[in-house]
């Protein structure tokens, strides 16, 4: 079913961002780990962060996507799926897979 609601998604680079997002109206927010990033040096969420995150969200009936954005080497595939498989029992709403050696967005039922 189509809803006619626009949806505001907003990025949250850590948890104080995230909160911020939820109290001015986010509908959804998406967010990486400190693993896996491009953006790993910019405060990210650690794994008790993740978690504390989603509890948040799912409290004040927030979505939450997780988002794994990172140039793999050859090297870092097996940790990457490593990586995937420990994250993936949080919870998101829309979370990263690997499947066939690369990374697709999946809805979470």
């Amino acid at each position: 079913m189509k809803s006619d609601k626009i949806q505001i998604v907003s990025p949250a680079g850590n948890l104080e961002k995230m909160i911020f997002a939820v109290k001015y109206g986010a509908d959804n927010v998406y967010f990486g780990g400190d693993e896996f990033n491009l953006r790993v040096k910019a405060g990210n969420f650690t794994h008790q962060d993740i978690k504390t995150g989603i509890a948040y969200c799912r409290a004040v009936g927030v979505k939450t996507t997780f988002l794994m954005n990172a140039f793999l080497h050859e090297e870092d595939v097996d940790a990457a799926f490593e990586y995937a498989e420990r994250i993936k029992e949080l919870g998101f709403n829309s979370s990263s897979r690997l499947e066939s050696r690369r990374i697709f967005i999946s809805p979470r039922r």
